[in-house]
């Protein structure tokens, strides 16, 4: 699961809202292109993905060619809390590190899953997720 957080009134939510799915894409901090046409204060009614070459996702989200890594996300619910931000809760169906020498090692970590550890008992002894726990 992934959780995104967009201030309330942008153009984006309704289209978000209607389509079920979003995409996240994680591109260069560098591409000067990218920050031109989704820069925070962009709102205009072109549509910045028609001067950016695209890949469609499995929901049929436009994923950036120059990603260095994505998410396609179906959207499972929003939550508005008293702040000036939605959440939108999104459902991970599928995912690419498609450059990961253009991605920083700290980065990276927080992209690739680590194996969750649960509390298995009083003793507080952690097993792997994945391991099922036997006595």
């Amino acid at each position: 699961m992934l959780v995104v957080a967009i201030p309330k009134g942008r153009a984006i939510e309704p289209m978000l809202r209607d389509a079920r799915a979003f995409a996240l894409c994680m591109v260069s901090p560098n591409d000067k292109q990218v920050k031109r046409l989704f820069g925070q204060d962009n709102e205009k009614e072109d549509d910045p993905f028609l001067s950016l070459k695209t890949t469609e996702a499995a929901t049929g989200m436009p994923i950036l060619k120059q990603s260095l890594a994505w998410f396609d996300c179906k959207l499972e619910g929003h939550l508005s809390p008293d702040a000036d931000c939605r959440l939108y809760l999104g459902h991970v169906i599928d995912a690419c590190v498609c450059d990961a020498k253009g991605i920083s090692a700290i980065a990276l970590q927080h992209i690739v899953a680590p194996i969750h550890e649960t509390r298995t008992s009083s003793r507080s002894r952690s097993v792997p997720a994945t391991t099922p726990y036997q006595k």
